[in-house]
């Protein structure tokens, strides 16, 4: 949305104490947020209303979909690499056929008795617009193991 960035949105966000919902049923509030700028938002809000609700929908991921296939016909430990060659020429994705091509797509072919290869362990390092979108204790959380 026009004049609403990073900053600004978490400020409304975390001002309003919720979603598009909570921010468009008082506008009013809007105003007398602490952060630059909260006194002209309201307008802006109301002017640009529908490309919020448009950005909002077309970014949620749509997870109540039926699919044609169910997890028992998934068979991740034996991958037709011909058709994923061919799909990932397809998708452009450059990196995932590098290491298709080159024997490293790990994890597959190495199950036995149903029980997938042990996954490495993952380090997450905290960039600072991470910790900034982040509340301390699910920061906290996350980064400690």
């Amino acid at each position: 949305m026009p004049g609403v960035g990073e900053k600004t949105a978490i400020g409304l966000l975390q001002g309003m104490g919720g979603g598009l919902s909570t921010i468009y049923g008082d506008l009013e509030r809007v105003k007398t947020l602490t952060f630059r700028g909260a006194k002209t938002l309201s307008k802006k809000l109301e002017e640009h209303r529908d490309q919020a609700f448009l950005s909002h929908q077309l970014a949620t991921i749509k997870v109540d979909c039926d699919l044609p296939v169910g997890l028992d016909d998934l068979d991740i430990a034996h991958p037709d690499r011909e058709a994923l060659v061919t799909l990932y020429k397809e998708m452009e994705f450059r990196q995932w056929l590098g290491e298709l091509l080159e024997g490293k797509d790990e994890g597959v072919d190495d199950i036995k008795s149903g029980t997938p290869a042990p996954l490495a362990p993952m380090k997450l390092r905290a960039s600072p617009r991470s910790r900034m979108l982040l509340p301390n204790r699910l920061f906290a959380k996350i980064t400690s193991f």
